[in-house]
């Protein structure tokens, strides 16, 4: 179990069709957004370095107490956001914020949904309290002392942070006490509301959430200016951010006080199961999750290891695995359903023509077979051996342009990839005999054929980003020669685009030369117009369809007529 696998058994909200999660090697702080069907939250994975890791501007020892510790973080990295998507309706606060000013309206709404993702926590969930108190008390050794920042703003907008994240009222600033007080009343208040709205499911809070925004929002604004919204490291990223500065973490005596002042003031002084021991963490989770990735790394590298050969005489300028997203995997899936049962039904037929009975109707003699017809008296007359070879093995290379031009049809390309990646996995017994790949500039490995098609594939599918240019003929080349390597007897690749290679001279002729080779080499290349007729330009064997009942038909018959021709 990875971290992204670990980050959906941990989520409040369990449908992943609602929540999705996303990690990245690239994010530094965490990521919260919406889209028309729920919420999606960015994770940053740990960063390895010479015996270190680093996760949310922290550094660890990597030893065991710094991976316990980045867990802690990480969990509560989940919880957090993930308890935002129970609450955090963004288009409720649409009209609230015409007019006002974007950074301060930002850090006005988190405020307000991070007091009711705490409360929701202390009242549902008392138990997580321990790491969220954890990722508070980490926050407060590495914030910048109060008396330190110059901008009066930000010297309030750090202590209201810092109450709602930790129910502490003491990181204020002398000279701030008689504008904070008020604020902290005003949060305290709204606190107690939403206590209230998770007893009573009737309650409609939107009304005091758009009052203590408006009154928090009108306070601070008096004392710009406004230049940046403070956010703890573990919850969502508001901007850049003066305030938490790099910090090493090593063994601090000093943090187990500060630890229970946080669990304390999340929890409202309620005795929480396990505080007098708030390091307490499954040592044997921990491993699990940091032994599940390396070893995902550890496959991943011996896999690019393979390819990093024959790319150096591709353009590409990137070698790699797309990020995964397993909620828009699951979405688009759930789209082609019908679609994709109907395509397996016929490439089962299809294939079991290529893989037929060694009988048939007239030809040479099966002796033993017609005495045992003549013995028994039977019509049949099945009784002669095709003179041809049979095909018994199918391997098949799916290839997907993920290129800026795909963009606008990105839906339909991935419906149609994710139908063809269920199929195979359905008709082709061996897992290992089919792979997925994309491009655009650079080349992605989506399923090698090594590995079985599990969840990380399918994750790997969801997230596939098209943007950049579209090198085919090297894509093709690449993926031709991991499908020419193998040992079954008809070798299928599709090649899904709209036809539009881009991003060097004569890049149509290198297209059709490759295809060429390839073709004369036995194998079935066929080209799927994903809403377009370009591919027609490129591809002797082809088909074009703009709706998936098209794309089922045409494919199926494209398909049987190209294995025919390479037999």
């Amino acid at each position: 179990m990875g971290f992204d696998e670990y980050a959906r058994s941990l989520s409040f909200e369990k449908d992943p069709l609602k929540l999705k999660f996303i990690m990245s090697s690239d994010l530094e702080y965490p990521d919260f957004d919406e889209d028309e069907q729920g919420f999606i939250v960015r994770l940053p994975l740990p960063r390895i370095g010479e015996g270190t890791l680093a996760f949310l501007g922290y550094t660890f020892p990597d030893d065991v107490d710094g991976r316990k510790k980045i867990v802690r973080l990480f969990r509560a990295s989940v919880y957090h956001l993930s308890g935002h998507a129970l609450s955090w309706k963004d288009f409720a606060y649409d009209g609230w914020r015409e007019g006002k000013n974007d950074v301060l309206s930002n850090f006005v709404v988190s405020l307000v949904e991070d007091i009711w993702v705490n409360q929701c926590v202390a009242t549902w969930y008392p138990d997580k309290l321990l790491d969220l108190g954890f990722a508070g008390a980490m926050m407060l050794a590495r914030l910048r002392a109060i008396d330190n920042i110059r901008v009066q703003a930000t010297r309030l907008m750090v202590s209201l942070m810092v109450y709602a994240n930790t129910g502490l009222t003491g990181y204020v600033s002398d000279s701030d006490l008689g504008i904070v007080e008020p604020l902290y009343k005003l949060l305290k208040r709204f606190k107690e509301a939403v206590g209230r709205s998770l007893r009573d499911e009737g309650m409609d809070l939107l009304p005091q959430k758009l009052e203590a925004a408006e009154s928090a929002y009108r306070a601070l604004s008096e004392y710009g200016p406004i230049i940046e919204a403070p956010s703890p490291p573990f919850s969502e990223n508001l901007g850049a951010s003066s305030l938490f500065p790099p910090m090493k973490v090593g063994t601090q005596e000093w943090f187990e006080g500060l630890l229970a002042e946080c669990v304390e003031g999340l929890s409202g002084g309620q005795s929480i199961v396990g505080q007098s021991q708030p390091d307490r963490v499954s040592e044997a989770e921990t491993l699990q999750v940091f032994e599940s990735h390396f070893l995902e790394k550890a496959k991943e590298a011996k896999i690019l290891s393979r390819y990093e050969g024959p790319a150096q005489s591709t353009r590409f300028n990137s070698l790699g695995f797309p990020n995964k997203d397993y909620s828009e995997y699951l979405r688009a899936k759930a789209r082609c359903k019908r679609s994709t049962s109907k395509m397996t039904e016929v490439l089962m037929g299809a294939m079991n023509e290529f893989m037929e009975d060694i009988r048939k109707k007239f030809g040479v003699l099966d002796l033993a077979d017609a005495v045992q017809v003549v013995a028994s008296k039977s019509e049949r007359t099945d009784i002669f051996l095709k003179d041809e070879k049979i095909k018994q093995s199918f391997a098949w290379a799916i290839v997907v342009d993920a290129s800026t031009s795909m963009r606008n049809v990105r839906d339909y390309a991935l419906e149609t990839a994710i139908i063809l990646a269920e199929s195979a996995g359905k008709v082709l017994l061996d897992m290992t005999s089919w792979s997925i790949f994309a491009f655009n500039d650079g080349f992605e490995i989506v399923k090698d054929f090594s590995e079985q098609y599990n969840s990380r594939v399918k994750a790997r599918l969801g997230g596939l980003s098209f943007r950049g240019l579209s090198y085919m003929p090297d894509a093709i080349e690449l993926a031709g020669r991991a499908l020419a390597a193998r040992r079954e007897e008809l070798k299928v690749m599709m090649v899904l685009s709209d036809g539009w290679p881009y991003g060097y001279t004569d890049i149509d002729s290198a297209a059709s030369e490759v295809i060429n080779n390839f073709v004369k080499a036995g194998m079935a290349v066929i080209g799927v117009g994903v809403q377009s007729g370009r591919m027609e330009y490129l591809f002797d064997s082809h088909c074009t369809s703009y709706t998936l009942k098209q794309f089922v038909d045409r494919f199926s018959t494209r398909f049987y007529e190209a294995c025919d021709n390479a037999v």
